[in-house]
């Protein structure tokens, strides 16, 4: 990723270039960068009547030559700090409030509140809504049945119909692939038409997050952004069953760029400072297992398939994979030591009648993976197979290994 160039010369309309910072989410494309163009024009100033005879091109700002004017897209800006100069005041900048004054420094308040991340209203089914408090979320949906560790610093309350995501006590996201999950008029088994009767589709959808805009690459047929009020809503599709809509993730618009859910640029004046939220790995990769067969387990009912039963030994199967694939770089049913899914379900003594292996990489949470497989016909039969009865997951960093069976 590149910043934007410092200014090497300045002459009579100098027609310059400058990169801005251009960022892709993992597992949508590689960095790349465009330029935008703006003009350094000398123009003459004048103060109550007077010429300013000094340089029509630069002046100093603390001991460095920077320009009098840029002129982008037909607009002129100047330094804030050169006028004030010229006419005897003072300037000032504060950045904790963000504030810019010239003149007399006002009153400015360190304490003040953030944005509300509210919608203004309750959430549809879900009850609760995005900037909601954790006791806000006990009164109105009671104790959850589980919790889990996500990245990002991302603790998952599970409820019957619905998950609530927090961070530092406050609600970020809600998601639901129950049947009856709806938000906004879009309801799980609609299909995508009917949903965008209300939910307006937009191939590049921007938001102002971090100082910057940020413009997300919107072209997958499973899984779609949709702005809602000031949230993101991220709708997941059945691309094998008329487009019918899967789950329905609500979220604070901030959490698709910590998290990757979509790729994206982003442009900026000044290069935007993106908070990080590092977790620890090997407790993800263990409640992301569990939230796989959850999920799984979702979609089976929907089709009336039973409940698949956690098992451990599997579980060490397909984490033994899932890790095999990082350390060793592919992807692949096989090992790199030449082993079968089967081979490795042997060792952990597991005997069965029938079995079946998923493997998916470059998903950045377990919602994601188990769409993915969703969409894939071959992945979807061993998931909604009424056959099987045993499931074990695992899951390292970004690599998920699913490894059915019947004894």
């Amino acid at each position: 990723m590149k910043t934007a160039g410092k200014f090497a010369s300045l002459a009579l309309a100098l027609l310059a270039a400058f990169t801005i910072g251009m960022w892709t989410g993992a597992g949508e494309g590689d960095d790349f960068e465009e330029t935008i163009s703006a003009y350094f024009y000398p123009i003459t100033y004048y103060f109550d009547g007077k010429k300013d005879t000094s340089d029509p091109e630069v002046y100093k700002n603390t001991g460095t030559s920077v320009p009098k004017s840029i002129t982008y897209e037909g607009t002129t800006y100047v330094p804030l700090r050169y006028i004030g100069e010229k006419l005897g005041k003072q300037v000032g900048y504060d950045h904790e409030t963000r504030s810019v004054w010239l003149g007399q420094k006002p009153t400015l308040s360190t304490t003040q509140s953030p944005p509300s991340t509210k919608t203004g209203s309750i959430v549809d089914s879900f009850k609760v809504s995005i900037g909601d408090s954790l006791d806000t979320v006990k009164t109105k949906l009671g104790t959850a049945k589980s919790s889990y560790i996500g990245t990002n610093q991302t603790t998952w309350w599970v409820y019957d119909k619905q998950w609530v995501g927090f961070r530092n006590g406050q609600v970020i996201e809600l998601f639901s692939s129950d049947p009856a999950a709806q938000y906004a008029g879009a309801k799980v088994g609609m299909t995508r038409s009917e949903v965008e009767k209300t939910l307006k589709y937009t191939a590049k959808p921007q938001w102002k997050l971090f100082d910057a805009t940020f413009i997300f690459q919107n072209d997958s047929a499973e899984k779609v952004l949709y702005k809602s009020g000031s949230q993101a809503v991220i709708a997941y599709y059945d691309t094998l069953d008329n487009k019918k809509l899967l789950g329905l993730r609500i979220v604070n618009p901030t959490e698709i760029v910590h998290k990757k859910y979509f790729g994206y640029t982003y442009q900026y004046i000044r290069k935007p400072t993106i908070p990080t939220y590092p977790t620890q790995a090997a407790t993800v990769n263990q409640h992301a297992a569990k939230q796989v067969l959850w999920l799984t387990n979702v979609e089976r009912a929907k089709k009336k398939a039973p409940a698949l039963v956690w098992s451990d030994q599997a579980a060490a199967s397909a984490y033994k994979h899932s890790k095999d694939m990082n350390d060793h770089n592919y992807f692949s049913h096989t090992t790199h030591s030449g082993k079968s899914p089967f081979d490795l379900m042997a060792e952990q003594k597991i005997k069965y009648t029938l079995a079946a292996e998923n493997i998916a990489m470059g998903y950045p949470d377990p919602i994601e993976a188990v769409f993915g497989w969703m969409n894939s016909a071959g992945h979807r039969k061993s998931m909604l197979n009424p056959a099987f009865k045993k499931l074990g997951v695992g899951v390292y960093e970004t690599y998920y290994t699913q490894h059915f069976f019947t004894p």
